[in-house]
Parts: C-alpha cells; structure tokens; sequence
C-alpha cells in the first residue's frame, strides 16, 4: 500500500527536488570541505608526525636487530695474525676521546699525530712517507747480509726466500754477471753518488765545464760579453740533453684529439719558483723565502766565483741577482694562472710551424736576439734523434697570448740578465750532482722554503736520483726479491669491483641523461689498469732492451748527465712512435697511485700495495677503505673536472650534452665552495689563508668519489660474501665504520708550516685534514653508521655530491622489514586507486539533464561528495600508517627485550668462560709480538731467531749507526719527544731551567750565529790559561803553570786531562763523600788522551794513526793562529805537534791497560790516602824540576775553593791506581814545560772543537774517518739534544714527567719490585750451596736495596727544579757560552756535595728521560728511570705475564747484580766487607765458572778470521749472572702473582701459546737487535754485554722452567744436557 505522505522515485528527480537536494548537498559539501581541509591538515600533520616516528622506530629497530644478530653470532671477531695487527695499527692511531661526528680526522688520527713528529730531514711525514722510507731502505740496502748469511746457516735451517736476505742489498751489494745491465748500472750510479770523497775532489770543475759549454755565468766573471751567448742555442741544448725548459716548453705528448699518434707542444713552463710565490713576491708573508732565494742565487754565484777566480765582486753579485729575480718575477706575471688552465679545450689550439712563426713575428723586436726562428729552435731539439720537424708540422700551442707576451719580455731585457737566468738555472738543477758546498747552500734555502730542519741523508739522496732515473733496474730486483704476487691478484679484483661499482652509481645517477650515461659506462668499461709491475720486468733480455745505451762510469756528476740524457731522447723518439697504450708511466716501487688522462688508464704501482693501503688477510672493509678508496679516486679522475673532458680514448671530446654538462659544473662548483671555505689560522691575513677550492677540485672530485665507490663495492663484497666479523679490542666498531677509520687512516700525517703553506698555495691536493673531513662530511653513508646528527661537523647539510647512491636502494638498505614498507606503498596507491574509481562511477550514472540548475547542483553535488570521498579515503590512510607505527613501536619493544635477554646470557657466558684478552692493551702486545715473531722456526731450536726472526727483518740498521735495538727505537721515541718539547716556544707557564734548555738546544742549531762568531770564543778561552804555544811566536814558560791551570779547567768545566779529581760516596763509608783521584774517571771511562790509549800505546811518529792526529792537531793550530795572527810558521807548529803526540804516547804507556780497568775491582781501585801521604807517595817519585812537582793540599784548594769547600791536610784522598802518580810526576820530570802547556791547550781545543764553526769539526771528522773508518758525525739535531740532556737532564725529565709519563706506572713498578724481592729471597732461601749466615746476610742485602722509579719527586715542583738550576744563564744565540755556563754550575754543583751526608732517599744516578737500568753498588741501590717504563717493557693493562717476562726481568737483573761476581763484594750499605764463607764463596766460584764457560763457548761465525770469534765469558760474566738470575726471579714472581690472582687469559692470534709462553717471549723480545758486524766486533771485545742473541739464548737454555713449557726435548739446543744456574 502506498503512502500520499512519501516521495517517489520520480519525485526525487523533479527540478524542485533537484533544486533543494542540490541546495543541501552544496552546503553539506561546503561545510564538509571546510571540517574536511582542517581535518587533512591535522591529518596531514599526523601522518607526516606518524611517518617521522616510524623512521625513528625503523632505525631503531634495524641497530636492536643487528646487536642481536652480532650477538648470536659464534665467532663475531677475528683474531687472525692480520686482524690483531690491524686492530693494533687503528688502535695507536685514534684517539677515541674526540666525538667522531665532531672531527673525525681526529678521532681516527689523533694517536698517531700525537706520537709522530715530522723527521729533521723532511718536511711532511704520513703514511706515504713512512711506507716510502721503508722502500728506501729495502732499495738501498744494509749491508748486514754477511752476518745474517753465516749467522743463519750456523743456528737453523734458513728459508732463502727470507724477504731480508732478499732486499738486502739491492743497490749495495757489488755488481754480478747474473744479474742484467741495467741492475749493475743502477748499483755503479749509486755507488758514484755515495763517493763523496771523489765528488769532494771534482768539486765544482764538472759543473764549471757544463756553465762554460754555454758562455761563462755573467754574474761570476768580470769581463762577460754578449756575444758569449745566444739563449735560443742554450736553450735548445738544455731542453735536448736535459729535459729543462726555462722560457717556455718544448715537448711531445700523444695528441690530445688524436691519441694514436703524438705532437708537439708549445707551452709556458716552470720559472724556477711558484707562480704563487713569484706573483706575491712583495708581500710580506713571502719576503722571507724571497731573501732566502736571493741568498741561496747569491752564495752558488760567489762559490763558482770564488773556483774560477773570475773577479767579480759580491756587491755586483747582488745587484745582478736583483735583477734576475724581478725577471723572474716578469716571467711569472705573462703567465696564464694556475686556475685558468683546467679547460684542455681552450689550450688545444692546433697551428702549423710557419703560422706559430707568423704568429709571434707580430711582436716588434729592438733587439735581434729577440727574434725565436721556430723552425730552427725546435729542429735543434730533434736533430738528437734524427727527426726532422717541417714547416708543415702541427704544433699546438697551449698559451699563444704568452708566447706573445714573452717575445716582448726578452726583447725588452738585457742578454745579460737572461744568460744570469739560464745559468742559474742550470745550477739549481746540476748543483746538487756536485760537492756538499752546494748542496749545504741549496739546503739553505729549502730548508726556509719547505721548513726541513736537517739535509737528507746522502744514501736517501743517491736510492731516489737512482730509483726516479733507472726505475724499472731497480725495480726488477724489488718484484724479484720483496714483493707478494697475491697482493697483484687481489688489486686486480678489486678494481674490477670497484668499477662495476663505479657503473652503478653512474646507472643510479639522477642529473645524467642517459646519452651521457652510456658514454659514461664506455669510458669505464675502456678504462685500462695497471697493477704491480709491468710483465716484462723479470725478462732481463728485455729489461736490457728499455735501457740500451745508458752508460754508467764512477762519477756522479757525468752519470746523472748521462742518463737524464737518454732519458730524453727516448722521450723524443715518441713523436714519430704510434702510441703504445701498454707503456708503463711510473715505476713498480713507487708508494703512489695515477690516472693517465690521454690513456684512459689507471696504475697502482707493487710499492703502494702494502699496509696500511692494502694487506692480504685483513679485512675486506679496510682493504676497501684503504687501496679501495685509491683504486676508486684514480677511476674517478677520469670523470673530474679535468678527465671529463677526454673520452674513452683519451681524446678531447664533449661527449656529455649540455643539461648534463651544465648540472655537472653545478655540482663541481659546490666543490669548490665547500673546500675553498676552509681556512688556516695559522696564515691569517696571508695569501695562504683559505684554501685554493679551484686549482684542488679535481683532486677534491676524486676523493669523494673514491670514497663512495669503494663503499659501494665494499657492500657489495658483504651482499656476496656476508658481513665480516669484527677487530679484536674494536669490537664496538662495525666493518663498515673500520672501512671509514680505514680510509682516514691513510691520510694521518704531520708537515711544516712551511711545506704546509707551500701545499696550499700551489699543491692540486688538499692537506691530508681535509681530504678526511671534507670528503667524509659529504657521505650520507658515513653520517649513517657513524650516527652523526643532522647539521654536525660531519653530517653537513648541504653534502657536495656527483655521484649519489639511489635513494631507493638506500632506502631498503636502512629497512628491517622491507615487505612492511611495501605494503604500506601499496595502501597508499590503492587508497588513491579506489578514490579514482568513486568519482567516475557517480559521473557515469548521472541522468542527462539539460537544465543549467540541474548540471550546477550536479556539479555541487560532486564536488562535495568527491572532497568526502577523498577525506575519508586520507583518513582510512592515516589510519593505517598510524597502525603501522604502533605495531613497529610493539615490535620493537619485543625486540628490545628480546636484546636485554641475549645481552644477559652473553655476559653470563662472559663470566664463565673467555679465554682471550680483548683489551687495547693486550691487542697491542699481541700484534707487538706477532711482528716481532718468525714461527716458522722451532723455538726448540733457536729462540731468539724464533721470538725476534720478524723483528729484525724489518728493522734495518739506520744509516751512520752500528746496530738497531728495541733500546734505542725506545730512545728514539723519547728524542722525538725532546725534539718537539724543544721546538716549543719559551712561556712563563713553564719552569726557568725548561727555558733554559730551549735556549741551549736553539742555539746549538744556530749554525749561522755559531759560523758568525767563528773561533774567537774557543780563542778567548785558551788565552786565559796563557797562549797555545805552537800557536804564535813568542811563548814564554813565565805565562803557564800546568797546576794552576789543571785546577782551574777542573773547577770551571769538569776535564781532567793529565789526572782526574772529583768527589763521590765513599765506598768503604757511604753515608759520606769522599775524594777520588784517578787516572781517569773511575765513574766515566773517559780516555784522558786525544785518542784511546789503546791505539796510542805503542806507536810511533810515522804510524798512520800519528800522522792522521798530526794532521789533525795541525789543521786545528794553523786555524787558530791564522786568528789570532800568531806568527808561528807551519815548521815550527809541526815539530810542536811532534813532540805532544810524543808526550801523548808516554802518557799512554803508563796508563793502566784497559782490561786490568774493565771490571770493577774494589780491592785493586780503593786505596784511601790522608792528603800527606798522598804527597808523599809522589814526592818518593824525586821529580829534579819543579815542574814535575804536585802540591796536593794547593792543587785541591784551588779546586774546591770556587765551592767554599776547605780542604785540610789531613784530608782522606783515595787514589785509584796509584803507581800511575809516581809514573806520571817522573813523566812530567822530563818533560818541558812547552809541551805540557801544548798538550792542556790541545786538550781543551778537542774538548770544545765542535762547539765551534763549521771548519773546525769538519777537521774532526776527517780524522775520525782516517783512524775508525767511514766516520759520520750524528745530524745536528740529534747531536745538541744529547749535550743537552747531559747537562740538564732533570730539567727535560721534569717536561717528559709531566706530558708523557702515567704516575700508576710507578705504582706497578713498586709492587712489581716488591714482588721480585721476594721471588729473589726464596731462590735464596732454597739454595743448597750457601750455608745459613751467607743465607741471612744476602736476604738482609736483598731487603736493604734501596729502588729509585721513574724520577724523583722534587723535580715536579717548579720552585726546587729552580732552586736545582739556580745559576745557570742562558741565551737563544750563545751556543759557546751557554754549555760553558752550565758546565761551570754543574761542576760547582757537585764540588760542594763533598762536605754532605748522602741522601739516600734522593741520590739519583740517571736521569728519568732515559732508557736503561742500573744498580749501583755504593749504595746497594737500583734504578728504573721514566724512560723504560714503556713497551715493549712495560704496559699499563698489559698482561701480567708480558710486563713480568720483560721489565720484571730486567728488575731480576739490577737486583741479581748485587750478589755477581762484583756485587758479592759490598754489604747491604755498600761498603766493600767480605761477608760470604769461604765455602759459600768456593761453591760460588764454581757456579759462575760454569756460566764463564758457557758463554765463552758461543761463537760468533761472521767473525771467525778476527779476535771476536768467542765472546768474553770472563769479561761478560756479571751481565751474564744477572741475565739468568734475572729471568728466574722474574718467572717465580709471575708463579707468585698468578697463585694469588688466578690463570691469565692468552693473547688474540696467540690464543696456541700460554701466558707462561708469552712471558718467555717477551724476555725474548725487548733483546731483537740487528748489529754491524764493525759493532758486533767492538761490543765483543770491549762490552760487559753479551750480543743480544746470547742474552736469550744462554739464560733460557739454563731454565727449566722455558723448557718445560715449550716442552724442549732433551739435547735440543735450548734443553742442553748441562745447564748453569747461580741462583
């Protein structure tokens, strides 16, 4: 039934219906639209608030995950040999105090800049510098390898494939029919450039004759001409035979648009400086090197002047040397600026020979030698090679406007000031090839332009002039002998990785379009590596080829011609070669990487393939961050601003299209801005102050790059390979955080402020800071594993990006669960989708209706119902995007507890059982000894082969030195501290006496202010003591009294030259002093004669050793007398010197030998006189003249007065050795006064002859050379640390103390010292050859001794370090003065202590800067300075077993040295009682015999033909006592510890050896040595040591305990049948 009140169908659609349902449906839609736009707002602002939420969870989620994924992993960490090592090298290199997002350089480099200091000779020092030092060494040999040989072949089974043998001598070793041409001629050039006694002898004839084959150099003669001169002709055979263009170049290269042939360039060329340094010539930042330049012109000039004798003056000199600079300076300002020439394009201008003709003929010339003929010029250049260059020739000129420009400047010059120009140059390139006049003065100058502080070593010199010229001989030998062909293998995958790596990210890029992206990929794809060495490098058929026709003689000079010539006209030939694009550009031992632009190709030489760039067996993530980031800058040069411009040929090509090409510049200019920003305070106000972003770019482009493609790679090695374990002690750093500490690693470095200035000014390379930070700041991965927050130091926000990851690749990487995000993306489509749907569904059903009304409301119905459907649709989205974050948040949560659950269990299983020490303490010692160790020996065998075989082959013997030792790399650590603390400015923060030490050690170096003085104050110093009489004239016997004078010299500078008098604990009564006199001192073994008596002893006037001092004397007397104007003639002088070498060989023969002196023998040395005995005892002598005669109570009063020191007749003297008195008083008998005053002046000129100038130690030195063999004086830096370190030792340990020591070492030393006391007592106490009393009173001596750690306390205050040095006045400029002043204190100092009680809390005997340990039997005393307590001794958190096995050994030693066969003699306070019975004693005797006959059977075969065969048991014995007792104290120490504290855990990479293992090992260990066998000999016949292989070698072999752990069999070397043992 229906209803009249209802609305029919048909109703609903009437116009009126149409009309108020419209009317209703518009304002409904308009109210919703407005409810629904805030409503998308805030729903809008949720879901952006929901998304960033999510991400957070997302992240969140992914670190939860991957924690407990690494820890459920079995083996997260690797504990490879390679792993430790690594871990170790990252571990000293980083300072993880330093927040990485902050100042990451620092953070990863912060270590090894604090422990590294740039080395005197050099001017940068970073991991290329280190690897190629240790290159250098390998290419110039050390000549050990007779010892090594013989050594070897003696003890064990040797491997000849050992890498030492096999770089021993590469270019030392003598020439042999075996090896090819090339390699012999690399050894004579070599050997050439090392005889510098045959260089010395041509002196500047050479590069005379080479001045002169252009005209003479203008400057140094008097009467030059211009028509002596034609620079075009010197210019043409400059460039044909030396490969030097001073004008302009002249060169052929492969074509730049046609790269299968070569062309000629015509180009602007190197003006002798920087184009910076030029161009700022006048400011005042750069005046500095300009004087230093016009010094270093000046004085070359005056030394040519000077050996031709050409009569010009130094005034004309200068002026000339003015005038050439300011050409010089034009030179530069004609030339196109560095930043410009970066377009290839614009300097590709292709000309023919007769249109370059045309081209310069436009300039109008005044002078005709203006006029460049080109034809003839650049035929002149081929002519050498037989090429003929015709008027039809293609020449491309780079700069045509300079060549202009510089037609005009010559024609504008003076003939003579060019000719002054191209013989200097010459000079600044041959002078070096002649004697160290030159090469000092070149030095000068660098030395202020780059800021090294010490010449190079001549070896260094000579391997790089030999390496850089004969590359592929030297390197022969280098593949053949040191080089791993499986390090070649994996380079080569590794750059197939990254450049498939490298095509991802082109493929991935969003600015290329695609034309641009497939060339991009060819160029890639075509892009030529290579790795290692060339192939044909081992053919010595070939090798002889590449060099034919080099010519080698032994002189230096005409080698480096001679080659450097033949070297260039092989360049020469190329341009008529095809271009062979196998051609090798570098050589295989060079430590660097290249992309050649024009072959599209990349080369990574053998001698960059090594750590810490690459090493077999480390992790793929440092591999990857090390070579892999090189590997992948060098592919991305290819692709710089630069290698851009070149195709896959190498031809000059634009090949990207222009909206390509445009956002490329875009994306490089942000290069340019980033690293252009970065700035230098140190060089505020300068030109220096802001890195040069342009002339950096490429370089810059290719670091980022690099970076991001060996990532890339990297990660892909994972996806293929799964994710590596971890460092050991790093375990908190992911792989791919290692691979980014990996990369910065490589660039850790330090370099002068002056090499640092000349960098930025003019290097393509940014310093090593920024070429970490500013690439690193620019990766998004970085930022990512390494949690930087947005718009941190390194998260910058506007990265500087070329080739960018995908983000949608990126994206998954960071997800947890990848289908969770997709299906949310699928939501959001399909919501869009079904909203799409909605809305054409209601159009489609509409009825046709014609009315306007009716399509108004339809259009207002829709619209409404479309702004509903699309809301509803936005918050159905919302909603479940919101539902997706809550069950991401819950996930989590579960995650989270899932982690807090497996952490807990891991810490469980942590504490139950884990046997492997992780600490960075124990990591570094497990790499110290993986180093040190060569396990493929048998320790059974040989151990110190075993424990130090690696050791010693990779520490080579420094040049100038006999051996190298853990002692002295551990002193050398300490000298560079000295050195850097030195180099610090003076401040009022810092204590007077540290000042004072800066003072002294700067005016040492001071060489210019020392030459300025001269002699005059060695002059003044002999004249107080009367004239020198051989030295002038008129010399009388009135002026001099030898007594008066000895006691003067004494009192004021410490020397004894004809006795020694000093005071010291008295032996027989230590609580007080006493006076000692001696032939010599008895503390110091101090030969009281200008050459050891040993040598002089014996000898007459016409041995070599009496003319080389006669010599010597001479030179030194002549010097001084020409100062003074003596008037003494040469004859006269030599009879003088006659007669005192004569008087040196008597005083000579009535010394005591030195073996009756070498041991300490208390009985024979104490011999106590009242002060009127004494005078009797050399009065019995009846000396006839009174100058024979001493007056003893006048002779010591004058010596102690200047301390108020009163010295009474009865005064207690002992005399040491006192039958040398009456010798000498009969001696002096017969003896004119003349010569005793010549032999104390003589005396006094030795003692101070290198405190003078230059000419006076070099007359040293040659005499040293004539008597020891090829003598070198140490480098000047080393040298005046050590005097002044003597003499202010306490001062420099106050400044070590403070910055470098950790106080809890001392703590440790203390307990450990404790602990070896008693270790010691219970050997005692179990002894069963001393009978009870002897028991009781060598425990009392043991508890007695008294131990002195690290340094003693007062020298930490400031007010008694001051009252200490309270006198001593020094000034930056006085070197003479200031050694003398302290000299005279410390004297005074030490004459007073006479009268005082000894202090047996303070009394040191070392100071804390020094690497040794010492017992001193006076006091019953032992000492451990600062300076040991370090590894590989000591280790704070290092196992115990390590620092017992080391510096508790040594501890063993000092205290075992009070009961040897010299500390028996003294009681528990000193005194020399005999408190041992007889029988104790004759046990005693028989136990140290043992260990006499031991020792004395151990040879020496490198030195079986000399006296040194058999080492000296007899004189050894004490140190050999020590050693074995020492190690046996410390191993019971270590039992002792272990008891009381539970087993150790093992070492990582040494988990297969125990604790008690370990400790032997580093026993072992602080004895690695490599010795001269010159040093071996001395060390044998007059050491008290043991060569270091015997200090292990005998004591282990003596231990049960060593063998029972390294379970020895019976009769093996290290278990033989008959051991020795004391204690």
């Amino acid at each position: 039934m229906a209803d009249s009140g209802g609305v029919t169908a048909a109703d609903s659609f009437s116009p009126t219906a149409i009309k108020k349902k419209s009317r209703w449906l518009a304002w409904t839609a308009f109210i919703s639209a407005i409810v629904f736009m805030l409503a998308t707002g805030y729903l809008g602002y949720r879901v952006c608030k929901s998304s960033k939420q999510l991400a957070v969870v997302e992240e969140q989620l992914a670190t939860a995950e991957g924690t407990i994924a690494r820890l459920e992993e079995k083996d997260p960490v690797c504990n490879t040999k390679e792993c430790v090592i690594s871990a170790a090298v990252l571990m000293e290199a980083m300072d993880p105090t330093v927040d990485p997002c902050h100042d990451f350089y620092q953070f990863a480099c912060g270590g090894w800049l604090r422990k590294n200091s740039v080395p005197d000779a050099s001017s940068r020092w970073g991991r290329f510098h280190v690897l190629r030092e240790q290159l250098m060494y390998i290419l110039k040999g050390i000549a050990i390898k007779r010892e090594l040989n013989s050594t070897f072949k003696s003890l064990h089974r040797f491997d000849h494939c050992n890498p030492l043998l096999k770089t021993a001598d590469i270019l030392s070793e003598p020439n042999t029919v075996q090896d090819s041409k090339p390699v012999n001629s690399s050894r004579e050039m070599y050997r050439a450039c090392m005889d510098t006694n045959a260089i010395e002898k041509l002196g500047l004839t050479p590069l005379i004759q080479l001045l002169n084959s252009y005209g003479q150099w203008p400057m140094t003669v008097a009467n030059w001409t211009a028509d002596q001169f034609d620079w075009k002709l010197a210019s043409t055979s400059i460039r044909r035979d030396m490969g030097e263009s001073f004008l302009f170049e002249v060169y052929n290269y492969l074509d730049w648009k046609n790269t299968n042939k070569s062309s000629i360039y015509v180009d602007q060329t190197d003006v002798g400086l920087p184009y910076s340094t030029l161009i700022n010539a006048k400011s005042n930042s750069t005046a500095i090197i300009m004087q230093a330049y016009a010094t270093y012109v000046f004085e070359s000039a005056k030394a040519v002047r000077d050996t031709i004798q050409g009569g010009s003056n130094d005034s004309d000199i200068i002026h000339e040397v003015d005038q050439m600079i300011n050409f010089q300076i034009e030179l530069a300002k004609i030339q196109t600026r560095p930043e410009e020439r970066r377009n290839r394009t614009r300097m590709y201008n292709v000309v023919q020979l007769g249109a370059l003709q045309r081209w310069t003929n436009v300039v109008h010339l005044n002078r005709a030698t203006s006029y460049i003929n080109w034809a003839k010029y650049i035929n002149d250049i081929y002519s050498a090679v037989n090429v003929t260059v015709s008027e039809n020739e293609q020449i491309i000129v780079k700069e045509p406007q300079f060549l202009r420009k510089l037609v005009r400047l010559l024609d504008q010059t003076s003939p003579r000031i060019i000719a002054n120009y191209i013989h200097w140059r010459l000079v600044m390139k041959a002078g070096d090839y002649t004697n160290q006049l030159m090469n000092s003065v070149a030095f000068n100058f660098r030395k202020v332009f780059y800021g090294a502080s010490v010449p190079q070593p001549r070896w260094r010199m000579c391997v790089d002039k030999v390496s850089s010229t004969l590359g592929f001989a030297v390197g022969s030998l280098y593949i053949e002998r040191a080089f791993d062909e499986q390090a070649r293998k994996e380079a080569v995958e590794m750059i197939g990785h990254i450049k498939t790596a490298f095509s991802s990210l082109v493929q991935e890029s969003h600015w290329m379009d695609q034309e641009t992206k497939i060339r991009a990929l060819e160029k890639a794809a075509a892009m030529k590596d290579f790795v290692a060495y060339p192939d044909w490098i081992l053919n010595k058929t070939r090798l002889s080829q590449i060099y034919e026709g080099v010519e080698t003689t032994s002189k230096h000079f005409e080698n480096a011609l001679n080659v450097t010539r033949f070297l260039e006209h092989d360049k020469l030939k190329a341009l008529r070669l095809p271009t062979d694009r196998t051609a090798w550009v570098t050589f295989p031992s060079v430590v660097n990487a290249f992309y050649s632009f024009f072959y599209n190709a990349i080369t990574f030489p053998a001698g960059i393939l090594q750590p810490p760039f690459f090493g077999k067996g480390r992790l793929a993530a440092l591999n990857y961050g090390g070579i892999g980031a090189v590997i992948g800058h060098e592919i991305t040069h290819g692709f710089d601003d630069q290698g851009r411009q070149a195709d896959k040929e190498g031809r000059i090509n634009l090949w990207w299209t222009n909206q390509t090409l445009n956002r490329y510049i875009n994306g490089a200019q942000c290069f340019i801005e980033q690293y252009g920003n970065y700035t230098f305070p140190e060089f505020a106000g300068t030109e220096a102050f802001h890195l040069n972003g342009i002339i950096s770019q490429g370089e810059n482009i290719a670091d980022n790059g690099g970076v991001r493609e060996a990532f890339s790679a990297y990660q892909n090695y994972v996806a293929i390979n799964g994710r590596e374990a971890r460092l050991p002690g790093l375990e908190k750093y992911t792989p791919e955080q290692l691979f980014f500490l990996s990369y910065a690693n490589i660039w850790c470095g330090k370099q002068t402020t002056q090499s640092l200035r000349q960098q930025i000014l003019n290097g393509p390379h940014s310093p090593e800071k920024y070429r970490v930070l500013g690439t690193l700041s620019n990766s998004i991965d970085f930022a990512r594993h390494f949690h930087c927050p947005n718009g941190s130091v390194m998260n910058r926000p506007n990265k500087c990006i070329l080739w960018p990851i995908s983000c949608d690749i990126r994206q998954l990487s960071r997800q947890s669960n990848p289908r969770e995000h997709q299906n949310v993306f699928r939501l959001l489509s399909f919501t869009k989708m079904e909203i799409g749907t909605s809305v054409s569904t209601l159009v489609s059903n509409s009825p046709a209706e014609d009315d306007a009304k009716i399509k108004s409301s339809r259009k207002s119905f829709l619209i409404g119902a479309g702004a509903l459907t699309c809301a509803v649709g936005f918050v159905i989205a919302t909603g479940l995007l919101a539902d997706q974050v809550l069950r991401s948040r819950k996930h989590l949560e579960n995650v989270r507890e899932e982690l807090r659950e497996i952490k807990g269990e891991q810490k469980d299983r942590l504490k139950q059982e884990d046997p492997v020490c992780f600490t960075k303490e124990c990591i570094l010692s497990a790499a110290a000894l993986m180093e040190s160790m060569d396990e493929s020996v048998d320790p059974c065998q040989d151990f110190y082969q075993f424990a130090c075989g690696g050791w010693r082959k990779k520490n080579v013997i420094p040049n100038g030195y006999g051996r190298v030792s853990q002692f002295g790399i551990l002193d050398g650590r300490i000298q560079r501290f000295i050195k850097e603390f030195f180099k610090q400015n003076s401040t009022m923060f810092d204590s007077k006496p540290i000042n004072n030490t800066r003072d002294m050690y700067r005016a040492c170096l001071d060489t210019g202010a020392i030459a300025k003085l001269g002699i005059t104050p060695l002059v003044k110093m002999l004249d107080s003591y009367g004239q020198w009489p051989m030295t002038v004239s008129n010399w009388t016997e009135d002026r001099f009294d030898w007594r008066k004078a000895s006691a003067s010299i004494r009192n004021t500078f410490g020397d004894g030259f004809l006795f020694e008098v000093t005071n010291f604990v008295d032996v027989n009564n230590t609580e007080y002093s006493t006076i000692y006199v001696s032939q010599q001192s008895f503390l110091l073994d101090q030969p009281p004669l200008g050459l050891p008596s040993f040598i002089l002893r014996g000898q007459n006037l016409t041995s070599s050793s009496s003319k080389a001092y006669l010599s010597f004397i001479s030179g030194a007397a002549i010097a001084i007398r020409d100062a003074i104007g003596g008037g003494a003639n040469d004859i006269d002088i030599v009879k003088d010197i006659e007669d005192l070498i004569s008087f040196h060989i008597e005083l000579a023969n009535i010394l005591t030998p030195e073996e009756p002196r070498a041991k300490w023998n208390l009985t024979r040395f104490y011999n106590p006189f009242s002060l009127s005995e004494l005078q009797a005892l050399t009065d019995e002598a009846n000396a006839t003249d009174p100058v024979g005669q001493i007056d003893w109570h006048e002779l010591l009063t004058d010596i102690y007065g200047i301390a108020n020191v009163s010295i009474s007749h009865d005064e207690k003297i002992v005399v040491i050795e006192p039958e040398y008195f009456q010798k000498l008083v009969q001696l002096l008998d017969q003896t004119s006064p003349r010569v005793i005053a010549n032999f104390i002046h003589w005396r006094l000129v030795l003692e101070n002859i290198n405190d003078v100038n230059i000419e006076m130690t070099v007359l040293a030195i040659e005499f040293y050379d004539a008597i020891f063999g090829q003598f070198r004086m140490p480098p000047r830096q080393g040298w005046c640390m050590k005097r002044v370190h003597r003499l202010m030792g306490f001062a420099i340990g106050a400044k070590y103390v403070e910055d470098s020591f950790d106080p809890q070492a001392k703590v440790d030393m203390q307990e450990m010292i404790l602990n070896l006391k008693m270790a010691f007592s219970s050997l005692v106490e179990d002894s069963n050859w001393m009978d009870e009393e002897t028991k009781i009173n060598a425990l009392e001596k043991a508890a007695a001794m008294k131990e002195y750690i690290s340094y003693p306390d007062w020298i930490t205050n400031r007010t008694t370090l001051e009252l200490a040095y309270h006198g001593i006045n020094t000034k930056p400029d006085t070197h003479f003065d200031n050694f003398q002043s302290a000299k005279r204190f410390m004297v005074k100092n030490n004459l007073k202590f006479l009268r005082f009680r000894t202090n047996r809390d303070n009394l040191w005997i070392s100071f804390p800067a020094v690497v040794n340990a010492f017992y001193y039997p006076m006091l019953n005393s032992i000492t451990f300075p600062a300076g040991i307590l370090q590894p590989p001794f000591y280790g704070k958190g290092r196992l115990a077993a390590s620092n017992y096995g080391a510096i508790g050994a040594v501890i063993g030693h000092e205290i075992t040295h009070g009961f040897d066969d010299e500390g028996y003699k003294t009681d528990k306070k000193g005194h020399e009682i005999s408190w041992w019975s007889n029988h104790t004693l004759i046990e005693f005797y028989k136990k140290k015999q043992c260990i006499i006959d031991q020792y004395s059977n151990y040879t020496l075969l490198e030195l079986k033909e000399t006296d040194a065969f058999h080492v000296n048991g007899s004189n050894t014995q004490g140190e050999n006592i020590a050693d074995n007792g020492g190690l046996r104290e410390a191993f019971r120490a270590y039992q002792n510890y272990v008891a009381r504290n539970g087993p150790e855990k093992r070492l990582p990479g040494l988990e297969h050896y125990t604790p008690e293992q370990i400790f032997f090992l580093s026993f072992a260990t602080v004895e690695c040595s490599n010795e001269s066998p010159e040093s071996l000999e001395d060390q044998v016949l007059f050491g008290v040591h043991t060569p270091s292989r015997y200090r292990v070698i005998g004591p282990l072999s003596n231990s049960d305990d060593f063998i029972q752990h390294f379970k020895c069999p019976t009769s093996s070397p290290m278990n033989p049948p008959n051991k020795c043992t004391v204690w």
